[in-house]
Parts: structure tokens; C-alpha cells; sequence
């Protein structure tokens, strides 16, 4: 009975094991399930594959042991088909060599190992992983054409905003308030003339260099931008280049904030706007010209007509005084003093032309000469002046007057820049040079001008406008400035197609430096000789003027050079006059601006008429008085006002010269 009861207790364990086993395979066929469920449910290729070893434990090669659904619609094949497969069997060579180099990383590190590849039958881009096991590895394989193709374009759009951001040469900065860290772009540094490992990406770097002037201004704005919550600034201002100089820029700021509306960074950009500035400067100062250029014209001819009888008038007097009469000093005040007047208004028209009108060789080691000659006669004895100009320079096409008043004023300032005494050195040199400054660039032949001085020199702010019309340094004592001479040698040099610099060193001196183009193709002028008569003894003059009183000033003046004078005021008179009586007269002196008609429009209507007396035009407008009008019409020669009279003995003598010469 108890051996029964025995096998009966026995048997009941027996089944109750057979029961747990029976339990744990349907569990685990359970969880086969949920897993199998999981693993061919999965949206990337997984497969599993199985190791083969050598004897010595070597990995010889693997085979597929398992693979998802997705791995086998992707293959195309069912899994009978590839299990027990090698990688070689299943995948293209090429996929097969980058299965085998990255199983081999990944048994030799223990680690997963990834890699790409593309699919050029279908147009994927696949993700690779390797993951190692004991005898055994997976990999999971997963489609990044849409991640692929983002990160191009990604790519592509960060490629094109920095081609963008390098073509319109803009510079970027980042300043994080939080950290008080800032990084300032490859562009950013170039602007100011440094590699990028040349410039530390620190705040001190930036603030070092805004001008001393300008950086007031730039921080408040800053800390407005930041205590106002507003979005963003936009400022110019001027930073130091690495060679020295300040460059204009225009930096655009926007601000960023945390959750809380606090700021936390500031983003910007940086453009350099220097040539724009310039540009700016440039067209505002042309302005200022034409504006000055506009009065001047206006004025000139009334200015001039004004002047003409108080200097002639002066010079009249003069001659009929016994010599070393008391009034004779009174007189040449006069004088001197409407000459400064007739020279100021010829000044502001000739600063305010556009291009030189009486383009002659000029022989600049002889205008040099005199003009250094004129100035040692009136600089004081303190004052050393030395020259050293080249020997046989090429001739220089150029207006005589001009250049001869460019190296005047410079030469004057000079002396005026030297109370104490000290050196002028004047420089004349022939050199070859391209000069960036203008408009063509390529190389050409230049006279080069240099006038040095030791005297007080002129500090920064003041030499940015030097060549303004009417700013001027001397405010003060005899040597008072009209604040025209440097604007009447800059436009000079501009009318020459030439460049102008200028170095300053305050207590050191300055220089002046001036390039004048060669001009092919002018030969040394050849002088002119004429006889110039002592005096006109029995000409016969027509004076022609609306003003009463340069009527009366003519014929004093030209009585008293011995000349038969009738004057008229208007015009149809003078031509009606010249009709009947022409063959009595040898000339006509008329004004270009008649109420009637112009000056050339008489000389035309005279011609129209057959009347062929010579005639000579008297104007206010002295930018009229070029040789090329002279020409246009038809007159002997063209007199600017206020004339002297030595101006007019001059002009007659030449008309009456040339007249006989074509005669004979």
C-alpha cells in the first residue's frame, strides 16, 4: 500500500513538472510570437546573421539565419530562399565588400558599426548598422533618402548664404550676453584686414577698435537696444582697419530673449560701406560746387563790370600823377586790392569748371622755376627753400595758368605753415605708377610733384577737409584764409585727370604729393614773337558797352594810349555806325553780355552784313575766355574784366600785329 501511495505521489510530480514545462513552452512560444510579431513588424530591413569559425576560432564567413519581412519585400525573395545565405549571395559585390570591412571593425572593437550606401537602381540612400553577439550579429538597415536629401538641401542653402554673405561681403557677429562670449565671422575680420586666426573672437577686440569718436555713440545705442526690449539697430560708425585707416561700417543688430523676455544674445552684421561714404562725400562736395559754381557765374559778370572801373580808373589816375606823389601809395592799395578781388572771383569760377579749356605744353621745370622764384622773393629769411627737379622732363600738356596756381597756393601754404622758419622743398620728378585712386587703373606716365614743409602740420580732423571750398586753419592774424586754395589745387588736379595725397604729422610737416598725366603728343611751345607797340598812336577804336561807366573808362584808357575812340551803349547804334564808317576804324572792343544780343551774335551780324572789322570780346564771365571761343567767334582775341591797361594795349597791340602780318 505504501510502495502505491508512493508511486501515485511520485507520478503527480512527474506531471506537475510536465505541466511547468508544458507552461514555460507555451509561454515561450508565446513570446516567440510577440517577438516574431515585433520583428517582422519593424519599418527597416533587420537581419540576423549566424558566424562560421574555423578551427583555431577564426571567423571564416557568416550566413543569414533570419530576416524581416521588410528585409525580404526589400530583397525580393522569400525567406526560404536566402537563409543559409552569404551576404555575397544575397547583396551586389559592392554592398558585400562594405558588409565584410564592417564586420571586421566590429569584431575587432566590439562595438556597432555603421556605414551608408546608395542604391542607384532605386535612388536610396541606406544606413547600415552592425550589431556584435556571442556567435551571431544583426543588422538593422534603414532607408535616409529623406534625411539625405534634407541635409542637402541644408547644405545647399548654407553653401549659397555663404556665397551670398562672401559675395556682398558681409561680416557676422554673435555676442552671447549670458556668457560675455562673442565670435565674429572669417569676413567680419578680413573687413578690418585680418586672417581669422589673427583676431581673438573676444568683445575687446571690437570696442579696441570703433573710432574714439564714434564710440559713445555706437555703445549707447547698444544699451538702448538692450533696456528698450527693441527688436533690433541699425548704426555707421568707423573701425581701424590693420594699415591704420578707418573704415565706414554699417552694423545691424537683433537681439535675442529667453522665455522670460530677458535679452540673452546679440546677433549682427557687419558691411563695410567705406566706398559709399565716399562716394557720398564726393557727390555732396560736387555739389557744393555746382551751387558755388552757379553763384560765382551769377555774380561774376556785374562782380567784374564793378571792378573794371575802380582798377582802370586806379591805373588812370596813376599815369597823370607826378612820380612819388603822396596819393600814389593810397592808389596802388587800390590797386592791390582789386586785383585780390578780380583774382578771388577768377579763382572760384576756374575751382568750380569741370575740365580744363586751354590744354598747351607747359615746360614745368620753367613754370617751376618762376613760381619759386616769386615765392623766395616774399618768404622771410627763416625759411629754406630747396629744389630738386629732373633734368629734361617730358613736356606736360596742362592749362599754364592753373598749374602755375597750383604750385603757388601749395607753395604759399607752405611758407604759411612755418611762422618760425624751417625748410620747403620743392620735388618735380617724370614716374611711371598705377595709381588705384582713379578711375583706369593701369599703369601711365606721370609728373610727380612733391612740396615738402617742416612747419606745424595738420592733425586728422582737419585734414579729412582740407580740400572743402572755404575751410581754412588760419582764422586769425595778416595770414587769414579765404579756405580756397587747397579746394582750387584739388579741383586743378581733378580738371588734369591727375590724383592729389597728402601725409601730416602735427610738429612734424606736411607733404604734398601731386600725379599730372603726360599727355602724348605736345611738343615745347614754341614763342610767338611780335613786336609790341610802345603806343597805339592813331587806331581807331569802337568801344561797345551797355555800362556808362566802362564806356567812360575805355575811352579814357584808350586815349590815353593814343587812340581815336567812339563808345556806344547799343547795338543796332554801333552797327549802324560801323556801316558807314567802318574802313575809318581798326577794331571793335565789344562786351559779350549785351541786353541786345550777345558778343558773338554782333561779330556774326557784322559778318552777315559784310562788315570784316577785327573784333576783340570783353567779358565778366572769364571762363568764356578760351581759345576755342575765340574761334567760334570769330574774334581776334577774348579780354577778361576788369581789364588794366596793360590788358588792353596788349590785346590791341597782338590784333593789330597779326592783322598787319596777314596783310603782308
Amino acid at each position: 500500500m505504501m510502495t502505491q501511495n508512493h508511486e501515485i505521489s511520485s507520478l503527480e510530480e512527474r506531471i506537475k513538472v510536465l505541466e511547468q514545462k508544458l507552461s514555460d513552452i507555451h509561454k515561450q512560444k508565446s513570446d516567440e510570437n510577440h517577438y516574431r510579431l515585433l520583428f517582422d513588424n519593424v519599418q527597416h530591413e533587420v537581419y540576423v546573421w549566424k558566424l562560421r569559425y574555423d578551427d583555431s576560432g577564426k571567423i571564416l564567413n557568416w550566413y543569414l539565419a533570419d530576416a524581416n519581412k521588410k528585409a525580404l519585400r526589400t530583397a525580393g525573395k522569400s525567406l526560404e530562399k536566402v537563409l543559409g545565405k552569404h551576404t555575397s549571395d544575397i547583396f551586389d559585390s559592392g554592398t558585400s565588400e562594405y558588409f565584410k570591412a564592417s564586420v571586421n571593425n566590429m569584431f575587432a572593437t566590439h562595438e556597432p558599426h555603421s556605414w551608408e550606401y546608395y542604391l542607384a537602381k532605386t535612388g536610396q540612400h541606406m544606413k547600415v548598422t552592425n550589431f556584435p553577439g556571442d556567435h551571431y550579429f544583426i543588422s538593422s538597415c534603414v532607408d535616409i533618402t529623406a534625411t539625405v536629401k534634407t541635409e542637402t538641401r541644408l547644405r545647399d542653402t548654407v553653401l549659397q548664404l555663404e556665397e551670398a554673405i562672401s559675395a556682398g561681403n558681409v561680416g557676422l557677429w554673435d555676442w552671447d550676453l549670458l556668457s560675455n562670449t562673442t565670435y565674429f565671422s572669417p569676413e567680419w575680420k578680413k573687413q578690418l584686414g585680418y586672417a581669422p586666426h589673427e583676431l581673438a573672437n573676444h568683445f575687446g577686440e571690437w570696442e579696441s577698435r570703433v573710432h574714439p569718436e564714434d564710440i559713445k555713440d555706437v555703445l549707447v545705442k547698444v544699451n538702448e537696444t538692450l533696456c528698450s526690449g527693441k527688436d533690433y539697430h541699425d548704426i555707421e560708425f568707423r573701425m581701424q582697419h590693420r594699415n591704420g585707416d578707418y573704415r565706414w561700417i554699417l552694423a545691424h543688430a537683433s537681439m535675442i530673449t529667453n522665455k522670460y523676455g530677458k535679452p540673452i544674445r546679440l546677433v549682427g552684421s557687419h558691411i563695410d560701406i567705406t566706398e559709399r561714404k565716399q562716394m557720398e562725400e564726393n557727390n555732396m562736395q560736387q555739389e557744393k560746387l555746382q551751387a558755388l559754381g552757379t553763384l560765382a557765374s551769377g555774380i561774376a559778370h556785374d562782380f567784374n563790370n564793378l571792378l573794371t572801373p575802380v582798377l582802370g580808373y586806379t591805373q588812370l589816375i596813376k599815369t597823370l600823377l607826378p612820380e612819388k606823389h603822396a596819393a600814389t601809395g593810397y592808389l596802388e592799395h587800390i590797386e592791390v586790392s582789386a586785383e585780390r578781388a578780380k583774382d578771388l572771383s577768377q579763382q572760384i569760377l576756374l575751382m568750380t569748371r569741370k575740365s580744363i579749356k586751354n590744354i598747351k605744353p607747359v615746360n614745368i621745370e620753367k613754370l617751376a622755376e618762376e613760381v619759386i622764384s616769386t615765392v623766395q622773393s616774399h618768404c622771410p629769411e627763416s625759411i629754406v627753400v630747396q629744389t630738386m627737379i629732373e633734368d629734361e622732363l617730358p613736356t606736360l600738356g596742362a592749362e599754364p595758368a592753373q598749374i602755375h596756381r597750383l604750385l603757388l597756393n601749395l607753395c604759399n601754404n607752405a611758407v604759411h605753415a612755418m611762422p618760425q622758419g624751417g625748410e620747403l622743398t620743392v620735388e618735380i620728378s617724370s614716374c611711371l605708377k598705377q595709381l588705384k585712386a582713379l578711375e583706369d587703373e593701369c599703369e601711365e606716365n606721370y609728373i610727380c610733384i612733391k612740396i615738402k614743409d617742416t612747419g606745424k602740420g595738420i592733425d586728422s580732423q582737419a585734414i579729412s577737409r582740407i580740400f572743402e571750398p572755404f575751410f581754412t586753419t588760419k582764422l586769425y592774424g595778416t595770414e587769414r584764409g579765404t579756405g580756397l586754395g587747397l579746394a582750387i589745387v584739388d579741383s586743378a588736379v581733378k580738371q588734369h585727370k591727375g590724383h592729389i595725397e597728402v601725409a601730416s604729422e602735427v610738429g612734424i610737416g606736411t607733404e604734398f604729393t601731386i600725379y599730372l598725366p603726360i599727355i602724348a603728343g605736345h611738343s615745347q611751345e614754341q614763342s610767338k614773337t611780335w613786336e609790341k607797340a610802345s603806343n597805339l598812336q592813331g587806331l581807331g577804336i569802337v568801344l561797345l558797352d551797355d555800362e556808362l561807366a566802362i564806356c567812360q573808362l575805355g575811352d579814357a584808357l584808350l586815349s590815353k594810349l593814343g587812340c581815336s575812340v567812339v563808345t556806344f551803349q547799343h547795338v543796332n547804334e554801333c552797327i549802324e555806325f560801323l556801316a558807314k564808317h567802318e574802313t575809318e576804324y581798326d577794331l571793335l572792343i565789344s562786351d559779350y553780355a549785351l541786353p541786345e544780343m550777345s558778343g558773338d551774335k554782333v561779330i556774326s551780324t557784322l559778318r552777315e552784313k559784310g562788315i570784316v572789322i577785327p573784333c576783340v570780346i570783353a567779358t565778366g564771365f572769364t571762363q568764356l575766355a578760351t581759345e576755342k571761343n575765340c574761334k567760334l567767334w570769330q574774334c581776334a582775341r577774348i579780354i577778361s574784366k576788369p581789364f588794366t591797361i596793360d590788358a588792353l594795349r596788349d590785346a590791341i597791340s597782338r590784333v593789330v600785329h597779326e592783322s598787319h602780318s596777314t596783310l603782308e
